[in-house]
Parts: structure tokens; C-alpha cells; sequence
């Protein structure tokens, strides 16, 4: 088991104690009656422990993948603003719906790219790496993985 899936496995049996400590903290007249149907329904499905491949849940894959519609677009800008395509790879928890890069040994998704997309724009547009920044706030956060690519410790600047 691979030490990814080893950290999946130990922290997944937290979740319903975590998701438990911060439910009193959602206002529920602020979400709407179709999203209160779906969080029920995802709290059924990943309760008590999340299954290994929670990212391939039918409401998982609408609300949180782009799918490969920005693909072709993002993915030769982004693989010219990395070091090495490998910054671009996937981490196999949750499954995700991913594709192999051609000409590369790595397998990514197409929100990964997206979201690498994003952030190597923002640094050429910006003119300032995002490794300046103290604090980000994203707002929402999906299943977290924008915020796994900052904390990703093989990440490298791209250049500006």
C-alpha cells in the first residue's frame, strides 16, 4: 500500500468525528434546499469512513471536475511553465478521473491542470510567485485539491 494510501486509510477514520465537530457551523438558511438534499446524500456516501474512490461519486464528479473541456487549451501552457511535468501528477486518493500526459511518464487530471492553469497565470499576470503570498483564501475548497498543490513539497516556482 502505497504511503499516500496509507495516510488516506488512517486519516479516513476521522472523518465522521471531524465532519461531526464543524456542523454546527453551517447556516443552514444561507444553503439552498437543492444543496442540503445533496449534502445529505454525500454525508450517506461517505459516512463513516470515506470509500477510496469518494472523487468518482456521481455528485463529486459534477460539482468538482471540469472534465477535459479546458484540456487541450491549459494543458501545453502549463506543461511550458513547469520545471517538469512531473509537478502536474496525480495523487491516487479518491481515485480521480486521470489521463496520461503524452510524450511523459505522468498521469494527471484535468483539474489539476485547471487548477495549475490558474496559478501559473496568476504568477505570470501578477508578476509575483505565489510562494510571496503568506496567506490564500479559496474560497468553497471542493475536496482540497488547489490547496494540495501549494503544500505539495516538490512544488518549484515556476518562472514569472
Amino acid at each position: 500500500m502505497s504511503r499516500d494510501r496509507q495516510r488516506f486509510h488512517r486519516l479516513s477514520g476521522e472523518f465522521e468525528s471531524v465532519l461531526d465537530s464543524v456542523k454546527g457551523a453551517s447556516l443552514t438558511s444561507f444553503v439552498r434546499d437543492d444543496w442540503a438534499e445533496r449534502n445529505r446524500e454525500l454525508e450517506g456516501f461517505l459516512l463513516p469512513t470515506p470509500p477510496p474512490d469518494f472523487l468518482r461519486h456521481p455528485a463529486i464528479l459534477f460539482q468538482m471536475f471540469v472534465g477535459d473541456r479546458y484540456l487541450a487549451f491549459e494543458l501545453p501552457y502549463v506543461l511550458s511553465r513547469l520545471p517538469t511535468a512531473s509537478l502536474a501528477a496525480e495523487d491516487a486518493v479518491g481515485d480521480p478521473p486521470t489521463t496520461r500526459l503524452e510524450g511523459h511518464d505522468v498521469v494527471t487530471s484535468s483539474n489539476t491542470v485547471h487548477h495549475l492553469y490558474h496559478l501559473l497565470t496568476y504568477e505570470q499576470e501578477a508578476g509575483r510567485r505565489l510562494s510571496e503570498h503568506r496567506r490564500v483564501l479559496e474560497w468553497g475548497g471542493g475536496y482540497g485539491n488547489l490547496a494540495r498543490l501549494f503544500v505539495r513539497p516538490t512544488r518549484q516556482a515556476p518562472p514569472t
